[in-house]
C-alpha cells in the first residue's frame, strides 16, 4: 500500500483551541514507488471530516471500507490501488489553552498559554476509505496491509502521549497579550504535529517499499510481528479516549 499523510490544523477558538492534524494513507499494487504514489502532506478543511465515521484502533474488516469511489488523489489511476485507507492523527478536539496572568513583577502584563489535557487520537475514517473490489489479490493479505497503516499511526499517537507533559511544558509561551501567548503556543503544537507527520510518512514510506506488491508476504509478516509486539508492550500512550 502506498501512503499519504494529510495535515490538517483546526485551530477553533482564536485564544483556546489547539491545532488538529489527519492523516491518510492507500494501498497500490505497483511494486514501484511514482511520484503521486510516494508519500504527501496536504492541508485540509475540518469541516471537510467533520461528519465522518470514525473508529479508534481495532481490527478492519472490507465492510470498514465505506466510499464507493476512490479519493481524488488516486482517481486517475484507481487500477493502480487494492484499497486505499483514511487515517487520522491529532490531538483531543476539545484539548483547550490555559491562559494565565502572570504575577511576575512585570512592569507590564504578561500572559502564558500551555496545552490542558493534551491527548492524542489515531483514527480510521471509513467513509473516506475505499476498497477496490476488482482486487485479484488475497483479501487477507491486502487487509493486514491497511491493518499495519493503521497500526503505525495508531503507534505514532501513542509515541505522542508518552511526551504529553514533555509537549506542553515546551510549547508554553508567554506574550503581553493572551492572543498573542496563544498564537505561539499553537503554532509550536502545530509544529510537533509536523514532526508527528514527518515520522508517520517516513515510516508508511518504508513499509510500502517493503511490501506494496503483493510479492513480499514474509517481510509484511516481519511489520506486523514487530508493531504487534511494540502494541502489547504499551499500555501508557494508549490513544483511544472520548472526545
Amino acid at each position: 500500500m502506498y501512503s499519504w499523510l494529510r495535515v490538517q490544523i483546526r485551530v477553533g477558538l482564536p485564544s483556546l483551541h489547539l491545532p488538529a492534524v489527519i492523516a491518510l494513507a492507500g494501498f497500490a499494487s505497483a511494486c514501484g514507488l511514482t511520484a503521486f504514489e510516494r508519500p504527501q502532506s496536504l492541508t485540509v478543511s475540518s469541516a471537510e471530516l467533520s461528519s465522518h465515521d470514525l473508529i479508534a484502533y481495532r481490527e478492519l474488516s472490507i465492510d470498514d471500507f465505506l466510499a464507493t469511489t476512490p479519493p481524488p488523489v488516486v482517481a486517475r489511476h484507481p487500477s493502480r490501488f487494492w484499497a486505499y485507507s483514511c487515517l487520522q492523527l491529532r490531538p483531543r478536539a476539545d484539548a483547550p489553552l490555559t491562559i494565565t496572568l502572570l504575577d511576575d513583577g512585570s512592569a507590564a502584563p504578561r500572559y502564558s498559554a500551555t496545552p490542558k489535557d493534551l491527548h492524542y487520537l489515531a483514527y480510521f475514517d471509513r467513509d473516506c476509505s475505499w476498497w477496490n473490489h476488482a482486487v485479484t489479490q488475497p483479501l487477507t493479505y491486502i487487509l493486514q496491509h491497511e491493518q499495519i497503516h493503521f497500526l503505525i499511526t495508531e503507534l505514532e499517537a501513542r509515541r505522542l502521549n508518552r511526551r504529553v507533559a514533555e509537549i506542553a511544558s515546551a510549547t508554553t509561551s508567554v506574550a503581553a497579550t493572551p492572543q498573542a501567548a496563544a498564537a505561539a503556543t499553537r503554532l509550536q503544537l502545530r509544529q510537533v504535529m509536523q514532526a508527528a507527520v514527518r515520522e508517520v510518512d517516513l515510516q508508511h514510506l518504508a513499509f510500502d517499499k517493503d511490501a506494496s506488491n503483493g510479492e513480499h508476504a514474509e517481510l509484511q509478516q516481519r511489520w506486523w510481528r514487530r508493531l504487534s509486539v511494540e502494541l502489547e508492550t504499551d499500555d501508557r500512550g494508549l490513544s483511544k479516549i472520548s472526545e
